[in-house]
């Protein structure tokens, strides 16, 4: 943790000319992100092991904790350092005209070094409040790479990271001591109205202006400054009117204009889900922080809305526009009509987006106040989304009989025809109904007319779910051609665009059937009921006998109209009769069971099932018969429970650990002998050097005395004269002891043969083995000394022991026996041989 704190508190180039290389600041971005991934490697560990009953949890994770803890305000202020001088590393870059691999690299770093700030604030929490310097220059430097534009190389880390660390600021706390649940709450209002400004300030809106998402009046502004504490200064510079003053006075064209405004609406759309989503955080730790937390839905729902309908109404201002003033910017704002049609349909994408997290979040409770009007956002997001053609047969029967000119405008109107779009508001009407339940077909509304006009309909969901079948329909019975009939595109998109939209209407209808089942009004189920029949009927011939199109034949289509068939068959409808699809599912199921996809192959096979339950009924068993269980597995006789089956998996895991106990036992023992035998022979090798170089002294010091020149070279002389005739009395001597040796080997294998007692064998052996060592040795001894004692010399000296036998054979003879002995006592005396049980407490 010093190295990384020393890589974070540099954060700037070297000094000198090398420190602005490029190899430099690719070596210092790769440095930086290596560090940074380090520092949230720790800390996720700390946190995935921090234990929940307050205990200190594995020892490991809480010294990390402890060590983030120090020095985690000193941490955060130099990632926010580094994170800034980054930035401007890219700043530079791109003044230079550098290469894009280096500037992916940067942000790379960048986006690491945020990743890892918003794990630092999620493990300390409110621990850091007293930190207001650390923290204000973490939210600047996230708010600043915010900056960066849509084009720049991992554009989408960087801002996923950043929002997520501007989403944990609130959890921090401030010095005020205000709980996290009013940060949070706070701060998602606003980027609620970050959200609304933005779309007001860059494209003004009709009607816009008097709604309640507008903007904020004196005592929501008080308020929100009050809350914000000592982040004025930080939050006014990122204000959209600051934000649209500059991009007035630097950016004169619209494509810049264009690309500056996506920009900045995919990041406060990013925060804004970041802080719905609470993200990085468990649910423990959401629950707990942010238990009073208030969610302003009427006013995302107000941004939602906006959002939804700025296709429409971009539109509308685009057409009633004269063509030589399409280019120009519009009053009030940034863009101009033809600009604001360009960034249409991704503002509806985003809107699309925040509803359904929003949902999402609210689906626990507080949804129903909304729920009328939910309803009615859901429909309008799909209605304008669907196919001219589709709406005139279902949706709005006065288009039949509309005027010309109306047919004209709606000619030219082209962002309906989006698939990936008509997808997205399948997808909410879809979240609508999981949020609303069954209360999402019964809430009325006073300005919804039925599918035939009249007012049998009598829910904005209800219509909601015609067009989904109306969808869904047009996309499995048509082929391109029909569907582009009369030269207007209403459905631009690919292969995969359509299954997508197949797949999406099929579980939308899917969650409204096994949601709502009864409650359902039968007008609607029939019209579900008929397109499913209709749907199921081409995945065996087609209709008519034309082939089906291609994009009913993917895997994912076949199992989404299974499952939806399922459905249809399990749930009642509302006068409590069953579904009349029971033989067409059937006759789907059994075609598609030999399908070539497992997937598709499988839900065959439960449709099956599912279909054989529902006409056989059947009644729990009486009695058990037995059968033979002869050759069976014991397991198989009585069956498996889970217990039994979790007590055996828990029983073999006990044995397991037993057995690596043995082992482990085993091997210490085995290592101590080892390293025991080691120590002896190492000890021996010592001694048998010291006593070697104390003899090798003694001689050297009797040789140099003056005294006995003359007495070795009389020896020398001597050895020189009769070499062969010691040679050969040490040869005979060698030989006669072992003819003696030969002779008791032959009597002792002699003797054993006639004995039956496998005790005597194994003295016998023992007496042998000892009789061998103890006469060799002895026998060299004897003989050594021998002719020791007749060279004796007479004048009262020792002279050097150059006889027959040298001292480095006596050495070696000295070096075996020390080391047979180490052996047989290691073996016989100080070890046990190690038996097959647990060893004991003497053992070890």
């Amino acid at each position: 943790m010093t190295a990384l704190s020393r890589v974070f508190g540099v954060g700037r180039p070297n000094g000198g000319s090398g420190g602005n290389s490029t190899s430099s600041r690719q070596l210092s971005s790769s440095v930086v992100r290596a560090s940074a991934d380090t520092v949230l490697s720790i800390c996720e560990h700390a946190r995935e092991k921090r234990p929940d009953d307050g205990s200190t949890g594995d020892y490991c994770a809480s010294v990390e904790r402890e060590i983030i803890s120090s020095i985690g305000s000193k941490l955060l202020s130099g990632l926010a350092k580094t994170t800034s001088y980054l930035l401007n590393s890219i700043n530079d870059n791109f003044q230079e005209g550098g290469e894009e691999e280096e500037e992916n690299v940067i942000t790379q770093a960048i986006a690491s070094c945020l990743r890892a700030s918003a794990s630092i604030i999620l493990l300390l929490g409110t621990t850091l409040s007293r930190s207001t310097s650390a923290l204000s220059e973490l939210k600047s430097a996230a708010w600043s790479s915010f900056g960066l534009l849509r084009s720049t190389a991992s554009f989408s880390d960087v801002v996923k990271a950043s929002s997520v660390v501007l989403a944990s600021l609130s959890l921090a706390g401030n010095s005020d001591g205000d709980l996290p649940s009013e940060l949070w709450s706070s701060s998602l209002q606003r980027t609620t109205h970050l959200l609304a400004d933005a779309i007001h300030s860059s494209f003004p809106v009709r009607n816009f202006a008097s709604s309640s998402s507008s903007g904020r009046t004196t005592a929501e502004t008080a308020t929100s400054q009050k809350k914000r504490g000592g982040n004025d200064k930080i939050d006014d510079e990122h204000d959209n009117i600051v934000w649209s003053q500059t991009v007035q006075k630097t950016l004169a064209t619209q494509s810049e204009r264009i690309e500056a405004f996506e920009s900045r609406m995919y990041n406060i759309s990013r925060l804004f889900l970041s802080l719905l989503r609470v993200e990085g955080c468990d649910d423990d730790d959401v629950s707990y922080n942010l238990l009073s937390s208030a969610i302003p839905v009427k006013d995302i729902l107000d941004v939602a809305e906006t959002m939804l309908s700025f296709p429409t109404a971009s539109e509308a201002r685009y057409n009633s526009t004269r063509p030589r003033l399409r280019d120009t910017v519009v009053e009030d704002g940034l863009l101009s009509p033809r600009s604001a049609v360009h960034v249409a349909n991704f503002i509806k994408s985003t809107g699309h987006e925040l509803f359904d997290c929003l949902l999402s979040c609210i689906r626990h409770g507080g949804a129903l106040e909304y729920g009328r009007r939910i309803s009615r956002i859901a429909l309008s997001g799909l209605q304008s989304g669907c196919s001219r053609a589709l709406r005139r047969a279902v949706d709005d029967p006065s288009i039949a009989v509309s005027s010309s000119s109306s047919n004209n405008k709606m000619r030219r109107r082209w962002l309906h025809g989006s698939v990936v779009l008509r997808t997205r508001a399948v997808r909410s009407v879809r979240a609508a109904i999981l949020t609303l339940k069954s209360n999402s077909v019964v809430i009325p509304s006073d300005d919804v007319s039925g599918v035939d006009g009249s007012s049998s309909s009598s829910s904005s969901m209800g219509k909601a779910i015609v067009l989904v079948c109306g969808c869904l329909l047009e996309q499995i019975s048509f082929n391109e051609e029909d569907l582009d009939a009369g030269g207007v595109v209403d459905n631009w998109g690919t292969v995969g665009e359509r299954v997508g939209l197949i797949d999406a209407c099929a579980e939308a209808l899917s969650s409204c059937i096994a949601t709502c089942g009864g409650y359902i009004p039968s007008s609607i189920r029939s019209t579900i009921d008929s397109v499913m029949f209709t749907c199921l009927s081409t995945l065996d011939h087609g209709i008519g006998g034309t082939p089906p199109p291609l994009r009913v034949l993917h895997a994912s289509t076949k199992v989404s109209l299974l499952r939806l068939g399922i459905d249809c068959v399990c749930a009642p409808w509302s006068d409590g009769g069953t579904s009349g699809l029971v033989g067409i599912v059937r006759k789907a199921a059994a075609v598609l069971k030999s399908d070539r996809d497992n997937a598709v192959s499988s839900a065959a096979h439960s449709a099956l099932c599912v279909i054989d339950a529902l006409a056989t009924p059947r009644a729990p068993p009486l009695t058990f018969v037995s059968r033979n269980s002869y050759g069976m597995p014991v397991t198989m006789e009585r069956g498996l429970s889970s217990s039994a089956i979790l007590q055996g998996i828990q029983a073999a895991r006990n044995e397991e650990a037993v057995e690596r106990e043995k082992k482990r036992k085993e091997s210490e023992l085995r290592s101590a002998k080892e390293k025991t035998i080691e120590n002896d022979k190492k000890r021996a090798r010592e001694e048998s050097k010291r006593n070697n170089g104390n003899v090798a002294a003694s001689l050297k010091e009797s040789s140099l005395s003056p005294i006995n020149k003359s007495a070795n070279s009389k020896i020398i002389l001597e050895k020189d004269a009769v070499p062969n005739e010691k040679k050969a009395v040490v040869d005979n001597t060698s030989n006669s002891s072992t003819t003696i040796q030969t002779e008791k080997m032959e009597e002792t294998s002699e003797t054993d043969m006639d004995m039956a007692d496998p005790k005597d064998d194994t003295e016998s052996a023992k007496t042998e083995a000892e009789n061998q060592n103890s006469t060799i040795p002895t026998v060299t001894k004897n003989s050594t000394e021998d002719n020791q004692s007749t060279e004796k010399p007479t004048n009262g000296f020792i002279p050097k022991m150059d006889t027959d036998v040298s001292m480095d054979e006596k050495l070696d003879v000295k070096d075996e026996g020390l080391a047979g002995e180490d052996d047989n006592t290691d073996d016989d005396e100080a070890f046990p041989d190690i038996i097959d049980c647990d060893p004991d407490e003497d053992d070890l």
